[in-house]
């Protein structure tokens, strides 16, 4: 424990001790431990219910289309068989705990490594203490430099375009739009990485909040220009119609309002993706947005 910072909501809970009740690593705890548990008991109400077959449930999940920004997160594909109730192993799991905690992938990634300075420096004693020393003196070399994870202006291949061939609307955000003055031909790119930030055309992020509920107001990047060594952000605003607590997303639609932003303006520094189904917007905010003030 690092200190009491704030109230915490488990304080509230009868049952919770904060000295024998804390666990060591809360994310995982939650993440690895109750949600795995969680999810296996909905599917296994969902099939109990004959809501859904299990057959039906791998192929929504393993069918769906996610979105450039969620393929990284994206769950392993589903088997009818791995959710069948013969194939659950929670035993081992519950005892020993999760299996990526008992993988030694990092530890062979280093063997290659590890045998080749025990046999040039004749070294064989306390050999996990060898791999960790050599890791940290090359994380040391490698942040002599400041700006080694600062990535600026690094961005796709810059193209040109007339002014006029933009959308009305657009051509008076960039007349409006006081600090530049655009030529009759613009420089823009599809992608830019500014400050370890990804900006993508068609990438969508919240750049203000309205009211006090701070309700999130959405944009998508239409087009990145660049002009006098600086970037700005063409953006399609969308109206916030709800929040939908069941699927625990914001359903939006699409406006005709056109603003100029600069990376500065936008509130959150991850892309999200817009999902349209049955006619309807919906994107997702995994986090708490609040008003720094």
């Amino acid at each position: 424990m690092y200190g009491i910072n704030e109230a915490s909501t488990l304080s509230f809970i009868s049952s919770f001790h904060p000295i024998t009740s804390l666990p060591p690593d809360l994310m995982h705890d939650v993440l690895e431990g109750v949600m795995p548990k969680l999810a296996s008991c909905l599917l296994h109400s969902m099939m109990s219910s004959r809501l859904c077959t299990s057959s039906q449930i791998c192929q929504m999940i393993n069918k769906f289309t996610y979105g450039n920004n969620d393929k990284r997160n994206r769950p392993f594909a589903l088997k009818e068989k791995d959710i069948s109730e013969k194939n659950i192993r929670a035993r081992n799991t519950a005892k020993y705990g999760p299996l990526k905690r008992q993988m030694n992938l990092r530890y062979e990634a280093k063997h290659h490594l590890l045998k080749q300075i025990a046999n040039r420096g004749n070294h064989f004693i306390n050999l996990p203490y060898t791999i960790s020393k050599r890791v940290q003196l090359r994380q040391c070399y490698e942040l002599i430099d400041e700006n080694a994870f600062r990535l600026n202006n690094v961005s796709g291949k810059i193209r040109t375009r007339r002014t006029i061939i933009f959308h009305k609307s657009i051509q008076n955000a960039l007349i409006e739009d006081s600090p530049f003055i655009y030529g009759d031909i613009v420089e823009f790119v599809k992608w830019v990485l500014i400050d370890n930030v990804k900006y993508k055309v068609g990438d969508f992020f919240v750049a203000h909040l309205l009211g006090g509920e701070e309700i999130p107001l959405f944009v998508k990047i239409k087009f990145i220009i660049h002009i006098v060594q600086q970037w700005r952000f063409i953006v399609q605003c969308y109206d916030t119609i709800a929040f939908r607590q069941n699927l625990w997303y914001y359903e939006i639609r699409p406006s005709n309002n056109n603003n100029i932003l600069s990376k500065d303006e936008f509130l959150t520094h991850k892309a999200e993706d817009c999902y349209y189904i049955n006619n309807s917007y919906f994107i997702r905010v995994p986090y708490r947005l609040t008003i720094i003030e």
